[in-house]
């Protein structure tokens, strides 16, 4: 990752897997080097100089040659093989787009414009592309805009049901430290969750890489973890996670056969799901099969999922 050399330069950045050196010789970027304050960084920043100067890279503004000669409008062969771009400077581009902005509000309206650009870009908030492209939109009038994310849509649409509406901000945007796990958890069962690449990146960028210390912190204080998975290596050695390789697909089917085995068993909070909770009543006519004549037991389960009825009794009676 480091080349540097008397004729390399190097220069500070910070991206959305952390922040690092970038090294420069001539008009090439030759390497990079991670900041001397991330002690675990993230091997993301090594794909930097090839992408950098990667031949699929779009060096330059680009207009599709129709557009440029037949104006907007439908056109079928968009996207074809023979479907050319034309590299065009900034100034060009820039007036182009302001003709056609104004084109689209005179003639549709500004509810006709879209406002795209979710995916993240850089670091930091001012230089973050769907930001400057909201706000620029906002300044001609407005715009339409999208709901929710590519990311988790599902999550957000479903938790306000689960969790209440306040709590939903609560666990997508002030998560649980992994301080407060080590100090406080006894178990903690995850589907699929600790992946350690997972944390690599972060919207608005990192300074530097902390779940893999917090892992083994919190595993060094007694935690224990169970990994409901199938892939084994979703959580760090040093956690020592038990492994559970539920097929592809059913964690749900999981869920619902612990859910099962809290009801039969009477190990449910009763006195909690009556106080805090509205629906604990409809959630176990249907685990307990009341409502469609299928128990959603540990052996119904133990089909779909492929992990033994006695291993997911046992860790339903664990939590």
């Amino acid at each position: 990752m480091d080349r540097q050399d008397e004729h390399t330069t190097s220069h500070p950045t910070s991206s959305h897997w952390g922040a690092y050196d970038v090294l420069v010789s001539g008009e090439r970027v030759v390497g990079v080097r991670p900041d001397a304050e991330d002690t675990d960084p993230s091997p993301l920043s090594g794909n930097v100089p090839a992408a950098q100067h990667h031949g699929t890279r779009v060096a330059a503004p680009a207009v599709r040659r129709r557009w440029l000669e037949r104006g907007p409008g439908p056109d079928g062969l968009r996207g074809s093989p023979g479907d050319e771009y034309v590299q065009l400077d900034w100034d060009a581009v820039l007036d182009l787009l302001a003709a056609e902005f104004d084109r689209v509000r005179r003639e549709h309206g500004n509810a006709a414009i879209y406002g795209g650009s979710y995916g993240w870009a850089s670091a930091g908030r001012f230089h973050h592309s769907q930001s400057q492209v909201h706000r620029f939109l906002n300044t001609i009038g407005g715009y339409t805009r999208s709901r929710n994310t590519y990311s988790h849509a599902c999550v957000e649409v479903l938790l306000p049901h689960v969790v209440g509406l306040g709590g939903t901000a609560d666990l997508l945007e002030r998560a649980p430290t992994w301080e407060a796990v080590a100090e406080h958890t006894d178990l903690v069962v995850t589907f699929g969750g600790l992946r350690l690449s997972n944390t690599w990146n972060a919207s608005g960028g990192r300074a530097r890489q902390t779940a893999a210390e917090g892992m083994r912190a919190a595993a060094g204080n007694g935690v224990r973890t169970v990994s409901v998975s199938p892939l084994r290596d979703d959580t760090i050695d040093e956690m020592g996670a038990e492994w559970l390789p539920a097929d592809p697909g059913t964690d749900t089917a999981v869920q619902l056969a612990l859910i099962h085995t809290l009801f039969e068993e009477d190990l449910a909070d009763r006195a909690f799901l009556a106080r805090c909770t509205v629906g604990a009543d409809v959630l176990r006519d249907y685990v307990t099969g009341v409502r469609d004549g299928v128990a959603k037991s540990p052996e119904w389960a133990e089909g779909l999922c492929g992990l033994p009825a006695r291993t997911l009794r046992g860790l339903a009676r664990r939590m």
